[in-house]
């Protein structure tokens, strides 16, 4: 596999405005990430192919629309199948001008290890075929902060940040590190890709799931906070840069997507702020810490919920810092600012 560093920019970078109707294909289209960019695609007239698992219940994709206003849902081609099954979707290509891959496994029980696996690698694996089987296809696949990894007492990550097998790295971040190791192969095969590396993502979303269940259990008023900062992002700011990078066709490279990194604390407090609730004030770490992740592992073993899994525990504890070393190629792309995209959550 090609090592990330060699990856250069193969096309000019100019923009590249869609025609009316131009067809993209989104898979993960219900999803948190998906449905925010199919409304983002809508808003800017594409066509819009989306692959889901199930037309029905896509009650949560249309609650979105109120933050699109003139976004056109009838320009929306529903497709049911699986990224698994291919045999569901891979046609679809045919008329397609560009594939946008959203979708994607997250979790960090260990029960959900092998699924996770399955979707996020094989799952992109038969992507980046289907983009190759039809006369190569650009590809805008979203990966994760998470797969560039964490070596010990590293802080500072940038895009040309080597992979390291460590203890620090969830299972999610390997099944996303392997992912996108299959789209590297599929551009040394002569597809047009790009990689979005993007932080947590929040944004508006009826699902507590993912960082949806970050505002759920604000709510809660439980008084513990991760010690750890992380970059962070508004799925909004995602979406567009996504869009922005096809249409600027910067292919052969990948982007950190971070509009701001901060403690946990701070977003936990922006929350509770807008909430009307008590910020947390417990940090955890110590012994404290310590006794969480024994007691989750355990509920882990025991297969009992539990509301901070040891992996979690493990990667909120870390202080990470990134910085895109590309972010002069976005010329007029600006991030929302962390706290607005909250309030956008909170109300």
């Amino acid at each position: 596999m090609p090592s990330v560093q060699k990856v250069e920019l193969t096309l000019p970078l100019f923009l590249v405005m869609p025609n009316t109707q131009t067809r993209a294909f989104v898979t993960g289209a219900s999803g948190f990430v998906g449905a925010h960019l199919v409304f983002a695609l809508l808003q800017k007239n594409y066509f819009v192919t989306a692959l889901v698992r199930s037309k029905n219940n896509l009650s949560a994709f249309y609650a979105l629309s109120a933050l699109y206003p003139g976004a056109d849902t009838s320009q929306i081609s529903w497709i049911e199948g699986d990224v698994l099954e291919p045999e569901t979707w891979m046609e679809q290509f045919e008329n397609i001008v560009v594939v946008f891959h959203a979708a994607a496994v997250l979790s960090f029980s260990p029960k959900d290890k092998q699924t996770m696996m399955e979707t996020n690698v094989q799952g992109t694996t038969n992507v980046v075929n289907a983009c190759l089987k039809y006369h190569c296809k650009p590809l805008v696949y979203v990966s994760s902060v998470a797969a560039l990894g964490r070596a010990e007492g590293q802080t500072e990550v940038t895009e040309n940040t080597t992979w390291k097998n460590t203890g620090h790295n969830t299972h999610y971040a390997i099944s996303k590190h392997l992912a996108e190791q299959e789209v590297w192969r599929g551009k040394e095969e002569g597809l047009p890709v790009v990689v979005v590396c993007p932080g947590i993502v929040i944004g508006s979303w009826a699902k507590p799931i993912g960082s949806g269940k970050i505002p759920a259990l604000v709510k809660k008023k439980l008084p513990f906070y991760p010690i750890g900062e992380n970059g962070f992002v508004g799925v909004r700011d995602l979406a567009a840069m996504m869009i922005v990078l096809y249409e600027s066709q910067c292919y052969g490279l990948r982007f950190l997507c971070v509009a701001e990194n901060t403690s946990y604390k701070n977003v936990l407090t922006w929350f509770a702020a807008g909430f009307g609730v008590p910020p947390p004030r417990i940090g955890i770490k110590g012994l404290l810490l310590r006794f969480f992740l024994v007691t989750a592992r355990l509920f882990e073993w025991l297969h009992l919920p539990f509301p901070f899994p040891s992996q979690g525990l493990k990667s909120t504890s870390l202080k990470t810092h990134y910085t895109s070393v590309r972010k002069q190629l976005l010329s007029g792309f600006e991030y929302t600012t962390l706290k607005k995209s909250i309030d956008e959550i909170v109300a």
